[in-house]
């Protein structure tokens, strides 16, 4: 996690990190996944039987391009001539999208989702096309588990959202936060 930005995917993970009683480690993304972030061929798996909880997308995270590039993850980001994309690993089909040019600190997408891989890890991602989307993801669960709601994460293995910043403070609210997929 190379990336300035980076910083806010870390501060999105305390959020969630502080939400759970068992014990925990932070571990950074290359002590689970080795080879080369220029080269996502070389990426290979170094864990397995864990839970990985991974914030961030797959520019700054590598265990989130070591997941898209090989298709393992349920939805993958693509940057399109005209938008900015979630696709099905699967089938191809755009599944959200936010057509360009996109003013980020005013809105985003962002993704929750949750599979098991080849490796018996259990795999949880949070990320937004940009960081204030990966930031609204805690936001957001944070919110469902102080309201004791959080059966749609736990039925769905992918969750999609748009926020919209309707008040223009740049923060991402949970009243400004809408599912738009499933």
């Amino acid at each position: 996690m190379t990336l300035p930005v980076a910083a806010y995917d870390a501060v999105a993970s305390g959020i969630i990190y502080a939400l759970f009683n068992n014990t925990q480690s932070y571990v950074f993304d290359e002590w689970v996944v080795s080879g080369d972030p220029d080269d996502p061929s070389t990426l290979e798996l170094e864990v397995s039987g864990e839970v990985l909880l991974a914030f961030g997308g797959p520019a700054p995270n590598l265990l989130v391009k070591y997941y898209e590039y090989n298709n393992i993850s349920p939805i993958k980001f693509m940057n399109m001539p005209d938008k900015y994309a979630f696709i099905n690993t699967t089938t191809g089909e755009v599944i959200a999208y936010l057509e360009k040019p996109v003013d980020f600190k005013h809105e985003d997408l962002f993704v929750i989702e949750m599979f098991i891989d080849e490796e018996n890890n259990i795999a949880i991602i949070f990320y937004g096309l940009d960081w204030r989307g990966t930031w609204a993801t805690s936001i957001y669960v944070n919110n469902l588990t102080k309201q004791g709601v959080l059966t749609e994460l736990l039925t769905n293995n992918v969750l999609i959202y748009h926020w919209i910043d309707e008040n223009n403070n740049t923060i991402p609210e949970p009243n400004e936060i809408h599912q738009v997929y499933p």
